[in-house]
């Protein structure tokens, strides 16, 4: 029997992402994912070691999560729902919206999960290229690409892996004139302070994304949440309360609420990231490396100047135990560019040492 006949096309059609490596001991800083480099603040690790206490019984804490997340945004609690990560949020959005080759508009170079997720439904990837400053199209250009069977058109802003917004606040709200969904990824929101929420008011077409993963330094706890229109999370939650009907752990429950709650040792952690990347910054353009704007806990920065290609200096800073992302994964990147995120303040020494350590080696 070829079990692959039972396998749905679509499914049989998805490409995995080529990551990379992800097993890396404690002995590495690891700058791959973006992530908070920072601990979180004791009293949240404590508030989830308590919740351990509770593990035999399926979570109950949503709607305090949720009862605070309206606080937090302004957004009345019809218009939220919880994910297990912004991965889930994703498919969700997929499964609600997208039939077979329902097109689907994305921006390249961007998040490449959101296609997937299209992919899966049968929908159609519509790739759009940012211009030579990573921003979207004219909303006149872009206009050449929505047809009859366009959906969806998904932005990220701030972008990964740019790390710019590549749309104002009028240019989304143009897009939602459109009478589409838009979709816009705030995943960084707390790091750039810019946010697109004040449209929510006006437009039931729009859908924000955002995650405990980055800002409050719970990426291994997997939540996130979208916020939209009433009707638009009744659906989303139609399919969740069907189909998983206890979606995000109670220690992940646990800990959003105390990061909530701790929000000011949250924020000092954000100043301190936007502090190192100040400095990291600096010191990058100090050995001619060009970064490029960051709004974000990572930055990208490009080798060409300097004639090394992202490979061989990838390569080059693993031996110095300083991991980062080759993002030649992305189409619209060169081989020249690296994404890397902030590291820990008191590590900033150490990654800029060895930086130039790997660039005298290979010049």
């Amino acid at each position: 029997m070829d079990l692959l006949t039972l396998v749905r096309k679509p499914v049989q059609k998805i490409s995995v992402i080529q990551w990379g490596k992800t097993n890396y001991d404690n002995s590495y800083i690891i700058l791959k994912w973006g992530e908070n480099p920072y601990y979180p603040p004791k009293s949240i690790i404590n508030a989830i070691k308590r919740s351990l206490n509770a593990i035999n019984r399926y979570p109950i804490l949503m709607n305090k999560l949720k009862n605070k997340l309206s606080v937090y945004t302004g957004c009345n609690v019809s218009q939220i729902c919880l994910t297990n990560g912004l991965d889930k949020a994703f498919r969700l959005i997929a499964e609600v919206f997208i039939d077979r080759d329902d097109e689907v508009i994305t921006f390249t170079p961007s998040y490449p999960v959101f296609d997937e997720s299209i992919n899966m439904m049968a929908g159609k990837v519509i790739k759009v290229p940012l211009d030579k400053n990573f921003k979207i199209p004219t909303i006149k250009l872009l206009n050449k690409y929505v047809t009859k069977d366009t959906k969806i058109i998904y932005i990220c802003n701030p972008n990964n892996p740019t790390g710019n917004f590549i749309a104002t606040n009028q240019e989304i709200e143009q897009l939602l004139k459109l009478n589409l969904i838009i979709v816009v990824d705030e995943a960084y929101f707390e790091f750039s302070g810019r946010t697109a929420i004040s449209l929510l008011k006006k437009y039931e077409n729009l859908i924000i994304l955002r995650s405990f993963s980055k800002t409050f330094g719970l990426a291994g706890l997997r939540v996130a949440y979208m916020l939209s229109s009433p009707k638009i999370i009744d659906y989303i939650t139609r399919i969740e309360d069907s189909l998983e009907v206890f979606n995000t752990s109670t220690p992940s429950l646990t800990g959003a609420i105390a990061s909530i709650e701790n929000y000011q040792a949250i924020k000092n952690n954000i100043e301190k990231i936007n502090n190192t990347k100040r400095l990291l910054v600096e010191k990058l353009n100090e050995i001619n490396i060009l970064t490029y704007p960051s709004f974000t806990s990572f930055i990208m920065f490009n080798l060409k100047r300097i004639g090394i290609k992202t490979k061989d200096f990838i390569k080059r800073t693993e031996q110095e135990k300083i991991i980062l992302k080759d993002v030649s994964i992305y189409s619209g990147l060169s081989e020249y560019d690296v994404y890397m995120a902030i590291p820990r303040d008191d590590q900033l020494e150490k990654v800029v040492n060895s930086i130039n350590k790997v660039i005298k080696n290979l010049s």
